[in-house]
Parts: C-alpha cells; structure tokens; sequence
C-alpha cells in the first residue's frame, strides 16, 4: 500500500494515476474525503498533519508515501508524519521539496522545506527529496489578464528559471515510491530541460495563442497586492515573493537531467507543456 499526501494537488494526481495504472494498492490522506474527487479504488481517508492521531490509523498497512506539505508549520508537520511513519513501519518517505536547500537560500520558503527535510532526518526514516525548481503550473496565475487585457503582470520578470513540468515531478515520484532502494538517501534536484524567464514564457505563450502579449515587470508591493487579491493568503503571498526576490538574486537557474536518468526520458519542453494547456489561456 502506497499513501499519498496532497492527493488532490498539481502533482498528487498524477501519482494516484500513475500508481493506479502500475496496479498497485493506493491510499489517499485529504482533510476533507468527500471533497476529494479522487479515481475509484483509491482508499480516501481523512487526516490532518497537525493532528498526529489522525495520522497513525491512516499508515496502517503502508509501505512507503509521498509527503507534499507547505507553509510555515511544514517543519513541525513534517515530523509530525515522520514519527508516525515511524511507528507504523512505513518504508520510505519521499518528500516533495525545493531547489535552493542545498544551495543554502535562505528565503521563508526554502526554510520551511528545509526544516522539513531536517526533522526527516533527524527521526531517521528512509527517504528520498525532491528538490523541485519552479513548477510550469505558475502560469496559470497570468491566464486571467492573458484573456482580458493581453499582459501579465510579474515582479522579477527577467530572472532566470529552469521550469519543471509537475507531471515529470509525478513520474519521478512514482519511480521512487515504487522502487526507492535506488534513490534512499539521495536529495534530487529536479528542473525542466530550459533556463527561461517569465518574459521569455509569456512570448512563447504569445506566439502559441497568434496573439502579442505583454510582459509587464511589476514592483514587489504590487505583485503582493495581486497576489492577496487573488486569494493567496498574506503570510504565503509574502513568503512566495520574498523566494523569488532571493533566488533572482542568485547565479542563475540551470536545468538538470534528473528527470531524464531516473524516468529515462528527457524533461517536458514549456512549449510541450503550454501547448496541452493552451486553452487556458484563451
């Protein structure tokens, strides 16, 4: 039995498909069961990371799970799973992290991955992180003002990313929950196969849609403002800033070929990407 945490999310449904697909015994942890919409054959079961006694019954059985946890608390929730996987006997954790933990950012968000991974480590489960650059879904913010105006609206929009399809995070994931003697211990940094801009993504949008959009580079204070207004709450909304302003920063982005030597297929293009969700933006 494999458990899957943040099931309903960008990546969490990629793997309940691929593990379902693979036939095997899929178990789903959602605060709220009846909202989840998930495949028949997955296990739903309701369950809270703040609340260690929902946690216990739910590893019944588990041999490994996928842990997707965010925000401040990450690192107390984080230990939270660890020890009741521990307890439980479950295998192996994989973890879905944040590239920039080995370089040593030290922005809110890298820091609340970091202290995941550390109270991991420090319970002593077997795990394997997945150290995630900025995944292609971010685009979907702009598809509104895309549609009504022609622009997005971005702080820091010339800053060099290597952008990764969720859905290769996916795989890789499924592989290490499947097979992860092959990845215990290992930290792997996962990108897309380009280094590209906001501005650069924003053309190639552009040139898909047979339209010329604006990349418009907004000040921080505005791009909070958005941000709130769209319904991010403010201490996620500044952290999220506060991440892109640190790694704006820094050397540069550059794209790794982790998907490509552990799924042995190379990353998905942004072109690959935008063009099967280009509906979005129309």
């Amino acid at each position: 039995m494999i458990l899957v945490t943040g099931a309903t999310g960008n990546i969490g449904r990629q793997v309940v498909a691929a593990l379902l697909g693979d036939g095997r015994e899929v178990r789903a942890l959602t605060r709220d069961p009846g909202r989840a919409r998930l495949p028949s054959g997955v296990d739903v079961v309701a369950g809270d990371f703040d609340a260690v006694e929902t946690l216990i019954p739910a590893m019944k059985g588990v041999d490994s799970l996928l842990l997707a946890s965010y925000g401040p608390a990450t690192g107390t929730r984080d230990a939270n799973v660890a020890n009741a996987a521990a307890g439980a006997g479950v295998r192996r954790i994989v973890k879905i992290s944040i590239a920039g933990v080995e370089a040593g950012d030290g922005d809110p968000v890298t820091e609340w991955h970091r202290a995941g991974e550390e109270a991991i480590d420090r319970v002593g489960n077997q795990r394997t992180f997945l150290r995630c650059g900025e995944l292609m879904t971010t685009a979907f913010w702009w598809a509104g003002t895309i549609r009504s105006a022609g622009k997005v609206f971005v702080p820091f929009a010339d800053s060099p990313s290597a952008p990764i399809d969720p859905g290769d995070v996916a795989v890789v994931a499924t592989r290490c929950l499947t097979d992860g003697r092959r990845h215990d211990r290992d930290a792997l940094l996962l990108t897309g196969p380009e280094v590209l801009s906001s501005r650069e993504r924003v053309r190639r949008l552009g040139e898909m849609l047979g339209r010329t959009l604006e990349c418009v580079d907004v000040p921080r204070e505005a791009a909070l403002e958005r941000m709130i207004a769209a319904g991010q709450p403010p201490v996620i909304a500044s952290a999220r800033l506060e991440m892109m302003e640190v790694k704006s920063k820094g050397p540069g982005a550059s794209a790794s070929d982790t998907v490509a030597v552990v799924t042995g297929r190379p990353a998905r293009t942004f072109d690959d990407w935008a063009a099967r969700n280009l509906a979005s933006f129309r």
